[in-house]
C-alpha cells in the first residue's frame, strides 16, 4: 500500500530548526526629495521613516533606494489614522530586503519599484494591514489619480481614493523571495505545513507579488485565513486591485501576455489558519490566487491550505497561460504540489487549475483531502472539489519509490464525503504509473470523477511503487471503506488502454461505482482494464456502460463487473462495430464462475465480460446491443481473399523433404521413340501434382465456411454471424471471422499437408 510523507506537521510539540547560508544585504534608505519623507538612522542598520505626505486615509513615500539589511528595519512610524503606506523607489537600483518591514496599527503597506525586488532569508513583516511588493511603474487610484515611480513629479500625487490599478511598463523588473522567517510565537513562526512561515501577514489580510519573473527560491508567504496573490505579467500590462474583507484580490482583464513564475527549493505558499490549534479561534483557511505564463512547481514546494476548524476553507486557483507543471519530491516535505486538506468538521479547500498543458510527473500531486487529524474518525468534513480546464492537455507520468505515483486526487479517510474531480481537456494522458483518483478509505461516499476529453482519453503503462511493486496507470474512483466508491464518467473522441492501463470504479468493503463511456473509438490492448468490480463484501459491483462506434478489445483486456457476496453489475455494450477476441491459444473459452478470485480472469490470454458473482450473490445482465444490419449495404467478400494457390505456395508442399522418385535426361532435344531413332521434341511426364478431396474444398473455402464440403462464400440474402475474432494474414491482411473460420485459417499448412500425406502413403 502506498503511502505519502504525512501533510500535517506534529502541532506545535517539536521546534523546527532550520540551517541557513545568508549574505549581508548592504542597506540604504535614501529618500529622493520630491517628497517630504525623513529618514533616521544611527547605525544604517536601524531605520525609522517619518513625514511623508498624507491625503486621508494615504501616506505617500518616496525613495531614490530602499534595501534593509540583514537583521536590519526599516519602521514606518505612521498615524492610526493612516489605512494606506504607499511607498515608490524612483532611483535604478533594485530593493534588497533581508531584515523587518514595519508598520504602526492596520495600515496596507504598498513598495513599489519596478527595478526589482529580493526578499532574503531573513525578510520578515511586522504590519496590521495588508502588504503589496510590486515592479509596476505606478499605481492608479479611484479619481484617475497615479502614483509614478518613473514620473517623480510631486504635482497631483496627493489623493484619498483607494488604489485601484498596478501599471506597469515595458520591462517589469523581477521578484524574488528566499525569506524563511520564523518570528513571534509559535502561531506566527510556522505555517500548515510546519515550515517557517516567511514573508507573513496577519490573520484574515492579503500578500500580494506582483511582478515580471517571479520566483521563490526556497521563500516562504504565509497568510493564515486571509489571501495570497503571486502574479507575473509581461510589459505595458494593467492589473487590477480589489477591496474585499481580506484586504486585495486581484484580477488581470488588463493582460494581454504573462511571463513566469517559478516555486523551488521547497518554497511554500500557504494560507493555513492555524487559530484552532492553539484554541484561540475558527476562521477558515484563506484564498490562493496564482496568475502566470509558465508555472512551475518543483523540489517539493507546495501551495497549500490546511483546514483545522469547523469553518470551510476557501480556494486555491492556479492559471498559466501557456502551462502548469508540477514535478519532483524533497526529503522534507514529500511531493511537489497543490493541496488542500481538512482534519476537523470544515471542508478543505476546492482547486481550480486553469491552463493550456497541465503537467504532473516524478511523484508530484494535485490533491485535496480529508483526515481524521483533531476529532478522529467522526469527522465530516469533506474534502474539496478539484477542477482542471486544460485547453490542449493533462499529462499525469511517472511513479517514485519514494513518495509513489505522480497524481491528480480526491480523497476522504473520515465520514465527510471526497470532493469531485473534474477535467476538461483536448487530451488526457495517463501513463508510467500515473494516477487519477477519487477515493475513500472510511464511510465517507467516494468522489466522481468526469472527464470531458474532446480529441483522446490515453491510459498506458506501469510504474514502480514504494514498496517496488508495479503499479498500473489507472483512472479509479475507489473505495477501501465502507463508504461506495464514486462514479466514474468519460467522454472523448478517442480512448486507448494499452500496456495494462486500467479505469476502475471498484470497491473492497462497499459498492463498486458506475462507470459511464461515451467515445467514438475505443481500443483495450495488451492487458488493460475496465472494473467495477467488489472484492470483499456484500456490496453489489457497479455497472459499466460503454457507447462508441468503434469498440475493439483485445490481447488479454478484461471487462469486469464482478461480485462476491453482492449481485455482480450490469454491463451494457453499444457498438455497431464491437470485436474482442475471446479465445486463448486459439481455442474459444466461455467465461464462467471462477469462485473465490478474480485472478483467472487476468493473465488467461484472452478477453474475458463478466458479470459474475463468485460467491452467494446473484450475476448480473450482460448486454451487447443487436444490430439490424441493412444487407443491401453488405458485399460480399472476393472469393480470392485468400486463394488457394497461395496456401499451397506458403505450406509445406513447397518445402517437402520426402524423397520422390526422379527420371534423368541426358544430352539434348526431346527422348527418341526408341534407342536407335533420332532426339525428338519435349512432352511432359505428367501434369503438376494436385490435392483432391475435401481437403482441396476446404483450402478454397478457408475464410468462409470451413465446416462446407463445397466451396461457398457469404452473399446477400445468407444469414448474417457476428466476428468472434480476428486474425492477419502472412502478406499483412485482416481476416475477421467465426472461431471456425479462424481457426481453419490458422491451420490451414497444417490441412493441406495431412491431406497430401494422406494421398501419398
Amino acid at each position: 500500500m502506498e503511502r505519502r510523507r504525512h501533510p500535517f506537521w506534529l502541532l506545535a510539540t517539536i521546534p523546527y530548526c532550520v540551517l541557513i547560508s545568508v549574505n549581508t544585504v548592504q542597506g540604504q534608505i535614501v529618500p529622493d526629495g520630491t517628497l517630504p519623507t525623513n529618514v533616521n538612522s544611527s547605525d544604517n542598520l536601524q531605520f525609522t521613516i517619518t513625514g511623508g505626505s498624507q491625503a486621508g486615509e494615504n501616506l505617500f513615500h518616496s525613495f531614490h533606494e530602499f534595501s534593509v539589511p540583514t537583521g536590519g528595519a526599516a519602521w514606518f512610524d505612521n498615524t492610526s489614522t493612516v489605512q494606506n503606506i504607499i511607498s515608490r523607489v524612483t532611483g535604478d537600483s533594485i530593493s534588497k530586503i533581508d531584515g523587518l518591514l514595519k508598520t504602526q496599527g492596520n495600515a496596507n503597506l504598498f513598495l513599489l519599484n519596478p527595478n526589482g525586488i529580493i526578499f532574503g532569508a531573513e525578510a520578515a513583516l511586522d504590519l496590521g494591514g495588508s502588504f503589496i511588493a510590486s515592479t509596476a511603474n505606478s499605481i492608479k487610484f479611484a479619481d484617475g489619480t497615479e502614483f509614478s515611480a518613473i514620473n517623480s513629479s510631486a504635482s497631483s500625487v496627493l489623493t484619498v481614493s483607494v488604489p485601484v490599478g498596478l501599471q506597469f511598463g515595458d520591462s517589469p523588473g523581477r521578484i524574488i523571495n528566499r525569506s524563511q522567517a520564523s518570528r513571534g510565537d509559535m502561531q506566527e513562526k510556522f505555517n500548515g505545513s510546519g515550515t517557517p512561515a516567511g514573508l507573513r501577514v496577519d490573520a484574515d489580510k492579503s500578500l500580494a507579488l506582483v511582478g515580471g519573473e517571479v520566483i521563490l527560491e526556497g521563500g516562504n508567504i504565509t497568510a493564515p485565513s486571509g489571501r495570497i496573490e503571486v502574479g507575473s505579467v509581461d510589459g505595458e500590462s494593467r492589473v487590477t486591485l480589489n477591496l474585499t474583507n481580506q484586504g486585495f484580490a486581484l484580477s488581470y482583464e488588463g493582460v494581454e501576455n504573462f511571463q513566469d513564475i517559478h516555486l523551488s527549493q521547497v518554497a511554500i505558499i500557504d494560507v493555513t489558519d492555524l487559530s484552532p490549534v492553539f484554541n484561540s479561534g475558527d476562521i477558515g483557511s484563506g484564498d490562493i490566487q496564482i496568475q502566470g505564463r509558465h508555472v512551475t512547481v518543483t523540489d517539493g514546494s507546495r501551495i497549500s491550505s490546511f483546514t483545522f476548524g469547523s469553518v470551510p476553507a476557501r480556494t486555491i486557483t492556479v492559471t498559466g497561460s501557456e502551462s502548469v507543471e508540477l514535478s519532483g519530491f524533497s526529503d522534507i516535505l514529500g511531493s511537489s504540489g497543490i493541496t488542500t486538506i481538512t482534519g476537523n468538521d470544515g471542508d478543505a479547500g476546492n482547486i481550480k487549475v486553469n491552463t493550456r498543458r497541465l503537467i504532473v510527473r516524478d511523484g508530484a500531486e494535485i490533491s485535496t483531502s480529508s483526515f481524521p487529524i483533531i476529532k478522529g474518525p467522526v469527522s465530516t468534513g469533506r474534502s474539496g472539489n478539484l477542477s482542471i480546464t486544460a485547453s490542449e492537455s493533462v499529462q499525469i507520468s511517472g511513479s517514485s519509490q519514494i513518495v509513489g505515483s505522480s497524481q491528480l486526487r480526491v480523497n476522504t479517510q473520515t465520514n465527510g464525503k471526497a470532493g469531485d474531480l473534474e477535467i476538461t481537456t483536448g487530451r488526457l494522458i495517463i501513463e508510467d504509473g500515473g494516477k487519477l483518483t477519487a477515493a475513500t478509505s472510511d464511510a465517507g461516499q467516494g468522489g466522481t470523477i468526469k472527464i470531458n476529453a474532446s480529441d483522446s482519453v490515453a491510459i498506458m503503462g506501469t510504474g514502480i511503487g514504494m514498496e517496488g511493486q508495479i503499479n498500473s496507470s489507472a483512472l479509479e474512483a475507489s473505495s477501501q471503506g465502507t463508504g461506495d466508491a464514486g462514479n466514474l464518467a468519460i467522454t472523448s473522441n478517442n480512448l486507448r488502454l494499452r500496456d495494462g492501463g486500467e479505469i476502475r470504479a471498484t470497491s473492497t468493503q462497499a459498492g463498486g461505482g458506475n462507470i459511464d463511456i461515451t467515445a467514438e473509438d475505443i481500443r483495450l490492448r495488451d492487458g488493460s482494464l475496465i472494473s467495477a468490480s467488489v472484492f470483499e463484501s456484500v456490496g453489489g459491483g457497479g455497472n459499466i456502460t460503454i457507447d462508441s462506434d468503434v469498440f475493439i478489445a483485445l490481447e488479454d483486456s478484461d471487462i469486469l463487473a464482478n461480485a462476491v457476496d453482492g449481485r455482480g453489475g450490469n454491463i451494457t455494450i453499444i457498438s455497431p462495430v464491437f470485436l474482442a477476441d475471446f479465445f486463448s491459444s486459439g481455442q474459444g473459452t466461455a467465461v464462467g464462475r471462477n469462485p473465490g478470485s478474480f485472478e483467472p480472469f487476468r493473465g488467461n490470454d484472452r478477453v474475458d465480460i463478466s458479470v459474475e458473482a463468485l460467491g452467494s450473490g446473484d450475476a448480473g445482465n450482460l448486454f451487447i446491443a443487436s444490430l439490424n444490419l441493412n444487407q443491401d449495404s453488405l458485399s460480399p467478400l472476393s472469393s480470392n481473399f485468400l486463394p488457394p494457390d497461395q496456401v499451397i505456395a506458403d505450406s509445406c508442399l513447397t518445402h517437402r523433404n520426402k524423397e520422390q522418385g526422379s527420371f534423368i535426361v541426358t544430352g539434348t532435344g526431346g527422348l527418341p521413340n526408341n534407342p536407335y531413332d533420332p532426339l525428338q521434341g519435349n512432352y511432359s511426364v505428367t501434369q503438376v501434382q494436385g490435392i483432391s478431396g475435401d481437403a482441396g474444398q476446404q483450402a478454397t473455402a478457408l475464410t468462409v465456411n470451413p465446416q462446407s464440403s463445397t466451396p461457398s462464400f457469404w452473399k446477400p440474402g445468407d444469414p448474417i454471424q457476428e466476428a468472434q475474432g480476428m486474425m492477419v494474414t502472412s502478406d499483412g491482411r485482416v481476416v475477421v471471422g467465426t472461431a471456425p473460420e479462424l481457426v481453419a485459417i490458422a491451420n490451414a499448412d497444417d490441412l493441406i499437408c495431412y491431406q497430401a500425406a494422406s494421398q501419398e502413403e
